[in-house]
């Protein structure tokens, strides 16, 4: 009987699993696959997919998807309450979280959105992703009293997001609001084009 050590025998799983969701090849030493399964959304930072130089078929690697499956972001909406994912619209769902929902007065609040591709195509959507903040009520107004983050002229606004993946933003939401006036504040995340939203979130301030 063969034995085989744990390292090896995840890696004969992972093989096995992935078979079933498209061609496996190895780049560079790395397992890959030029399918994701359906289930699963990948966070693409800009290096998500690689390029055969053949055919210049796309694939990522199954480590990436491996670390997907562990991962709430990258789970179907429904799967991922805290990620309050709005309804799907025009082929895009958007996801704001929060690392937590209390907040010290004077600490730094980041708020996190996720632009998702929820159709079978490639699809394309204009930055910046707003985040609408509101407090008793009322709208706040952005510190530097414009309407909309303004896109440096080195980053073009249209951006793409190719099917089962997402691309990920960080927001120092202290940085365009005034939020030192404690309570409680809802924020909600706006792409105007297309016409998407987040839920909306309440976020404590003590």
């Amino acid at each position: 009987m063969i034995s085989l050590n744990a390292r090896t025998k995840n890696w004969l799983v992972s093989i096995f699993t992935f078979l079933a969701f498209g061609i496996i090849q190895v780049i560079a030493g790395v397992p890959s696959t030029n399918s994701i399964p359906t289930n699963l959304f990948l966070t693409d930072n800009g290096s998500l997919f690689w390029y055969k130089n053949s055919t210049g078929e796309r694939v990522v690697h199954i480590k990436d998807i491996e670390t997907a499956t562990n991962s709430p972001e990258s789970r179907p909406a429904d799967q991922d309450p805290e990620g309050h994912w709005g309804q799907a619209t025009n082929g895009f769902q958007i996801s704001l979280r929060f690392e937590k929902g209390l907040f010290t007065n004077g600490e730094s609040i980041v708020a996190i959105t996720l632009m998702r591709n929820i159709t079978s195509q490639p699809q394309n959507y204009f930055r910046p992703i707003q985040i609408v903040a509101i407090k008793d009520g009322k709208r706040l107004e952005r510190k530097d009293k414009k309407e909309i983050d303004v896109i440096e002229i080195t980053m073009p606004p249209e951006t793409t997001v190719f099917p089962q993946t997402q691309q990920k933003n960080h927001v120092r939401l202290d940085q365009i609001y005034d939020l030192t006036q404690s309570g409680e504040y809802v924020f909600q995340a706006v792409c105007h084009h297309p016409e998407v939203t987040s839920q909306k979130v309440s976020v404590v301030i003590k």
